[in-house]
This record gives C-alpha cells, sequence and structure tokens, in this order.
C-alpha cells in the first residue's frame, strides 16, 4: 500500500521540479497568460490524480508534459479533431516565454545566423515569426527547445515514429529561420 505523504512529497519532487518549464511551455502553445495558467493548472491536478499510475518509458517531466499538451490541444482546438489554430488565442493578457528575462532559451542551432544569439533579436519579432506557425510547429518548438525533451519522448508526446518527430522538429526550425530571416 502506498504512503500518501510519501507519493505527495514524491510528486512535489518529481513532477513540481519543472514547474516552471510547465508555464513556459504553456505560454508558448497558448501565447495567452490567463489560459496558460489554467492549461498548467490542469496539467498538474491531472498528473497528481494519476500520480500512482503513470506508468514506464516516460520520465515525469515528459509524462507531466503529455498532460499539459493534450489538455491545450483539447481547449484550443474547442474539443473538436481539429489542429489548435496557428496565432494567439484567447483573450487574455499576450505573453511568450520570450517575455520573461531570463527564462528565454536560445534558439536551437541553425536557426540563427553565424554569430548571432537570440539576445540580439527583438523578442516582438522572433513572436511574430512564432505566432503564425502551425500549432504543430509551435508545439515541437515548445516541447523541444522549451522544455528539452529527447526525440524518443518528443515521438511520445507527439503519437508518432522518432524520425517523424525529428522531421517535424527539423521543418518548424526552418520555418522559424525562414520566417526570421526571409
Amino acid at each position: 500500500m502506498n504512503d500518501p505523504s510519501r507519493t505527495d512529497q514524491e510528486f512535489q519532487r518529481e513532477a513540481l521540479a519543472d514547474f516552471d518549464v510547465l508555464y513556459r511551455v504553456a505560454v508558448q502553445l497558448a501565447a495567452d497568460r490567463d489560459l496558460a495558467k489554467e492549461l498548467v493548472q490542469a496539467a498538474v491536478l491531472g498528473a497528481y490524480r494519476r500520480w500512482w499510475d503513470r506508468g514506464q518509458g516516460l520520465s515525469a517531466r515528459a509524462w507531466i508534459l503529455c498532460i499539459l499538451v493534450r489538455e491545450a490541444r483539447r481547449r484550443l482546438s474547442g474539443g473538436s479533431h481539429a489542429d489548435p489554430p496557428a496565432g494567439p488565442v484567447g483573450g487574455g493578457e499576450r505573453e511568450s516565454w520570450l517575455d520573461r528575462p531570463g527564462d528565454g532559451v536560445p534558439l536551437p542551432g541553425g536557426v540563427l545566423p553565424q554569430g548571432q544569439t537570440v539576445d540580439t533579436l527583438d523578442p516582438a519579432r522572433v513572436r511574430a515569426a512564432i505566432d503564425p506557425l502551425p500549432y504543430a510547429y509551435r508545439e515541437v518548438l515548445a516541447l523541444s527547445d522549451i522544455a528539452g525533451l529527447s526525440y524518443d519522448e518528443l515521438a511520445v508526446l507527439l503519437d508518432c515514429p522518432r524520425d517523424a518527430a525529428r522531421t517535424r522538429l527539423y521543418e518548424a526550425r526552418a520555418a522559424l529561420k525562414a520566417r526570421l530571416f526571409p
């Protein structure tokens, strides 16, 4: 039998250790601070309720991100099976992971020209390049470049083979580069 206090401590140690990453991914997916907070709250609550049944194969971080991504897809697509729309959604305050000092992650290799860093780019310009990308591209960029998931974890979360996840990430980065540096 599981000791509830031990389970709570384990949950806090493993699942909540990456709370800031959860929020930054939610912000990138929703582009709306209020909706991002709701998504994180729903993901954490869902993870807590099913913590004992999380199974093997995914890290705690990847598992809770999986819950977050599924909740984002459900809410952003209005409950339908269609892909969520491109661009900002919701009516709350607009935010990006680029708006939070120290929270921005470097754009992946191959996106920026030689010698250029994300710090030299205007955050509004990067946001304007990311927002119109298809949701699938914004999603894979957030999971890879903000959350730091591996190709294997991406494949599980995106429900596709590893090579398909790599291809989607490559295409997303190429699309971002084309928008940043036409």
